[in-house]
């Protein structure tokens, strides 16, 4: 694979040569923070696969517990809830 670091205005310099590099990482050149990867076109739809896979599992172990309090509150608020406790 085919790397390169650059800074972001780098990156806008020579945007127009960069279709040789797979992959580019962005970081922040005064502080020397990574700040994220620019992924070449050829990998694009894999990387939009990867992340929608992940985001989807996200959301399944989120929508495990989801309906565990439904009817248990009668037909209250979270607002009315939240002013009843008491810290």
């Amino acid at each position: 694979m085919n790397t390169k670091k650059m800074g972001v205005r780098d990156l806008v310099r020579e945007g127009k040569n960069i279709t040789q590099y797979d992959f580019i990482d962005i970081e922040d050149k005064k502080t020397g923070q990574y700040r994220g990867v620019f992924v070449s076109y050829q990998y694009a739809d894999d990387v939009k696969v990867f992340l929608i896979k992940k985001q989807k599992q996200k959301v399944s172990k989120i929508m495990k517990f989801s309906g565990m309090a439904d009817g248990l509150f009668d037909d209250e608020t979270v607002q009315s809830i939240k002013s009843k406790k008491t810290i």
